[in-house]
């Protein structure tokens, strides 16, 4: 099965991927993660991103391979990304090709509550992707139409977590 989590930067996607990967023992690839394989520097003081879309398309092709020979053995994957409406398509078709199901959770969190979880993780790391990279990048995400909703604005990861874990066993 593939677990494609997506959503706006600051979201929880990423905590809810890797809690959902550590305690179910699913394989998680990250974009965050696999982007630094290609670019040691991602964004600038200023936090404007460095990737040029040539490089964020190798990387969702890098993403989408290791995904593929993982769902061939017959593992759980989750991607977890932005993941704009092509790539969500593109991750929907490799598991078609391996004969696998999938499930589209997006990730949603108010904007106050994502600009004061950006601000403490800029602040905590400068290699990470900060409130004005947010302001870029929120309007792009296409909606999909059938998929998990979890909102973590009001929800800490565990519950955010059991929500996500309920509606899976729907």
């Amino acid at each position: 099965m593939l677990i494609i989590i997506y959503g706006n930067l600051g979201t929880g996607k990423s905590s809810l991927g890797k809690m959902l990967s550590e305690k179910k023992g699913f394989e998680l690839i990250q974009f965050d993660k696999e982007m630094w394989k290609f670019k040691d520097k991602i964004y600038t003081k200023e936090d404007d991103f460095l990737l040029e879309k040539k490089e964020i398309l190798k990387v969702y092709e890098n993403m989408h391979k290791l995904a593929k020979n993982m769902l061939k053995q017959s593992k759980t994957v989750i991607l977890d990304s932005l993941y704009l409406k092509q790539q969500r398509e593109d991750a929907k078709e490799i598991a078609k090709q391996t004969n696998n199901k999938w499930i589209i959770v997006e990730v949603s969190c108010d904007e106050k509550e994502i600009r004061k979880r950006l601000t403490k993780r800029k602040k905590e790391d400068v290699k990470t992707p900060g409130f004005k990279l947010y302001l870029e990048y929120k309007n792009l995400l296409e909606k999909e139409p059938n998929c998990i909703k979890i909102n973590t604005s009001s929800k800490n990861i565990e519950e955010s977590y059991e929500e996500l874990i309920k509606k899976i066993q729907k």
